[in-house]
């Protein structure tokens, strides 16, 4: 008995046998670990290659509306041109979709189908892109809330229109209603209070909108003081020591409170919102789509949407709401707005409208700086970039600024057109004023995701 329990032979065996399946376990926990670390690098390097895709669908849609603006600039300075054709063909410049590859469908011909292969086996482009255009239209600019921003509006229109009456050919100038004509009919204070009241109007319909769909956030948003809201952002850009109302040391307190300093300027993004205090992502939510903060006051009267009706026509019910966009809408009916007396011709007679009621607001908002045309210089890109497994959505607010242009006295001069609608029976206007030129396309906000 005492030789089997002192036996020692087969422990080399069991030592082996544990090394091997020690080494075993090593070897397999470093190939996953070598495996995941591949894959991270597969996917690093796709996510990089669907981003310079990406990237190449953003730069691809600049060259879209550099073009886009190089032949509305040509179509501007040459009257003839401006008989033979219409402005809106040159939107068909940015409108179209793309995408790469180039699809084919079953009504692709032969030829088409091998056209397209011959292009794709020569191009150095690797995984897809989509990329898309559209105009941000008619949106209320939550800077006009500001009265410091009006009256710098008023002023750059009052020396645009006095530059157009001052022409360097000979020409005798013509006469424009004095300053304080415009003050009177419309001072900045009562501006400032009527786009207050279009989104406080704005806001409360969409609330009102959400009670059959989703009562808990109608519940909860409501009671919400809106008048507040609308002056807490007013408050935030307008001028140092700004009296804005009776809120003015209750929203001034709640600042402080927050530990929010206001910017006391012009709101640059819509984001910025959320830093105001009472506002968050729900409310913000709620009229995205319908503001802007960009520095753009051509309004596209094919873009119209139903707040912006509102604002032009206070009264319009929404039965006729309904009838403009079901006419606006219709392939059939092929209803596309040439400018401002097209626009103002159709509302009147075909959604009813009082004429010189719709005429008194759309001149109301010239007045300040809006200009009605069917040529639109502000746009969002949207550029998906696609590699592999991963995708990149790059989007971007890109704006044709007004060419700036040196005047006889060596001063800068922006190139205006008090009516903003590029319509070419409208020689009489062209001859009191400089065309409206654009510059070179320029990004004005860019998001990834």
């Amino acid at each position: 008995m005492k030789n089997i329990f002192y036996n020692q032979r087969g422990i080399a065996l069991l030592v082996v046998l544990s090394s091997i399946a020690l080494l075993t376990l090593l070897m397999y926990a470093f190939q996953y670990e070598t495996s995941i670390n591949q894959i991270k690098s597969y996917n690093l390097q796709d996510h990089l290659q669907a981003k310079l895709n990406a990237e190449s669908g953003l730069q691809i849609s600049l060259m879209r509306l550099d073009i886009y603006k190089e032949a509305l600039n040509q179509l501007q300075q040459n009257p003839d041109l401006k008989k033979n054709i219409p402005v809106e063909m040159l939107n068909e410049l940015w409108h179209m979709p793309l995408m790469f590859p180039i699809p084919k469908t079953n009504n692709t011909s032969i030829m088409d189908a091998s056209f397209i292969d011959k292009f794709q086996e020569n191009s150095w482009l690797n995984g897809q892109i989509q990329m898309s255009i559209e105009s941000l239209g008619s949106k209320l600019n939550l800077n006009l809330l500001s009265e410091s921003k009006l009256k710098s509006f008023r002023m750059k229109t009052k020396n645009k229109s006095s530059d157009s009456n001052n022409p360097s050919n000979g020409e005798e100038p013509t006469p424009t209603p004095t300053s304080t004509s415009e003050n009177e009919t419309l001072p900045a204070q009562d501006i400032s209070k009527e786009i207050s009241e279009k989104i406080v109007n704005l806001l409360e319909r969409n609330i009102n909108n959400t009670k059959e769909t989703d009562e808990v956030f109608y519940q909860r948003y409501s009671s919400v003081d809106l008048q507040y809201l609308v002056q807490a952002i007013k408050f935030y850009i307008s001028d140092v020591n700004t009296d804005i109302g009776p809120m003015t040391n209750q929203i001034d307190a709640d600042f402080q409170k927050s530990g929010i300093t206001p910017k006391h300027a012009p709101l640059t993004n819509i984001s910025e919102i959320l830093l105001i205090p009472e506002w968050n992502d729900d409310l913000l939510n709620l009229i995205k789509n319908e503001i802007s903060v960009y520095d753009s006051y051509f309004l596209d009267l094919n873009k119209m949407t139903e707040s912006f009706l509102r604002m032009l026509y206070p009264d319009i019910t929404p039965d006729q709401v309904s009838r403009f966009f079901k006419l606006k809408n219709d392939s059939r009916s092929n209803v596309h707005f040439k400018g401002k007396e097209d626009f103002v011709s159709f509302m009147s007679g075909q959604i009813r409208l009082e004429e010189k009621v719709l005429k008194d607001n759309m001149e109301g908002l010239e007045k300040i700086g809006f200009k009605f045309t069917n040529t639109p210089n502000l746009f969002k890109v949207k550029s998906v970039g696609i590699y592999g497994r991963s995708e990149v959505t790059l989007t971007a607010i890109v704006i044709l600024p007004e060419k700036v242009e040196p005047n006889k006295d060596n001063q800068p001069q922006e190139n205006s057109n008090d009516s903003g609608s590029f319509n070419p029976d409208d020689a009489k206007n062209q001859k009191k004023t400089k065309p409206v030129l654009f510059d070179q396309p320029t990004i004005v906000e860019i998001t990834q995701s």
